[in-house]
């Protein structure tokens, strides 16, 4: 199926394919399809994304998922998600996002949306990491103590 013959399918052509489908689907088909159809997807046709698949989708695309949609992605596909596509999501469906998700993040990824934030005026920030007795190697300590560092130095950079 082309590209161009995806463009112009509604959310319910989208919603009737099934997985296999889906998982079968050339890398930029998907990308070609309006937000109001990608919002069609199902929670089972979203998991059967490919990572490259799911690395294309665009990020009116990404902000178009509901939050069933989003706590539906795998790991896998959030890590292939570009810092410009999690940068979109709104606080409620950040919130959608399970821990899993959310660990699958790269520091370097992170960093990036932190550095999307110079600008933005905000008066509070909260680091969470991991309890002492479960990091023994003190990992999520340092990468806390790196997130902290990246957010002040971007506040005095304004």
């Amino acid at each position: 199926m082309s590209t161009g013959q995806m463009a112009a399918w509604t959310g319910r052509q989208v919603g009737a394919m099934t997985t296999h489908q889906i998982a079968t689907l050339a890398v930029g088909s998907l990308a070609a399809v309006d937000t109001a159809a990608i919002s069609g997807l199902t929670t089972d046709q979203i998991g059967a994304l490919t990572t490259d698949q799911a690395a294309g989708l665009s990020t009116d695309q990404v902000q178009a998922f509901d939050t069933t949609q989003l706590a539906a992605l795998r790991t896998d596909q959030v890590q292939a998600f570009g810092t410009a596509q999690i940068q979109t999501l709104s606080s409620g469906q950040v919130h959608a996002l399970t821990t899993s998700q959310v660990a699958a993040l790269t520091t370097a990824q992170v960093q990036r949306i932190l550095y999307g934030l110079v600008g933005v005026d905000f008066c509070a920030m909260d680091v969470v990491e991991v309890s002492p007795p479960y990091d023994h190697a003190e990992i999520t300590a340092y990468l806390g103590n790196r997130v902290v560092l990246e957010a002040l130095s971007g506040i005095a950079w304004v």
